[in-house]
């Protein structure tokens, strides 16, 4: 509905063309468009207002394939109502979305939170230092901890 509001018919009919791959239902859909606006153009002045548009479809002109950027400048949606819709949306919704899904994925895939995280690399640490005032060489604590003899003299010493 959002975009019969906004489009005028004479960008809403090429849309429908280019959408439906059908230039009368386009005609059809675009003359009902019209009757839905206070002061509707005649049947006739729709017709030659937007022709130019089935012309265009017909001879494969690119002019009429909107990209949706271009749809979000016509139709002035905001980042907000990009939000509701699934496919025009623009460059940051499409970042957000990918985010949301990086997000979930790498949580079902086991990824625990920062603040897990470093709790989890502080016990490490802890228990680097523990066998460090043990006497262990840095080698051995390595192999217990699993991990390579420089990330145990860093867990140890905080620095390479």
């Amino acid at each position: 509905m959002l975009l019969s509001l906004r489009f005028s018919g004479v960008q809403f009919r090429p849309w429908k063309c280019t959408f439906l791959e059908d230039v009368g239902q386009a005609l059809e859909d675009t003359l009902d468009l019209n009757t839905q606006f206070s002061e509707p153009l005649t049947e006739a002045e729709v017709q030659r207002a937007t022709r130019s548009a089935e012309t265009a479809f017909k001879s494969g002109d690119k002019q009429y394939r909107y990209g949706n950027k271009r749809l979000i400048e016509l139709l002035e949606l905001t980042d907000e109502e990009q939000t509701h819709l699934k496919t025009i949306i623009g460059r940051s919704e499409k970042l957000r979305r990918h985010r949301e899904r990086e997000q979930k994925r790498r949580k079902q895939a086991g990824a625990v939170s920062r603040d897990k995280y470093l709790e989890q690399a502080e016990i490490r640490r802890q228990e680097a230092l523990r066998l460090r005032s043990e006497g262990m060489s840095y080698r051995r604590i390595a192999a217990q901890l699993g991990c390579s003899v420089g990330e145990a003299h860093y867990l140890i010493n905080g620095k390479s």
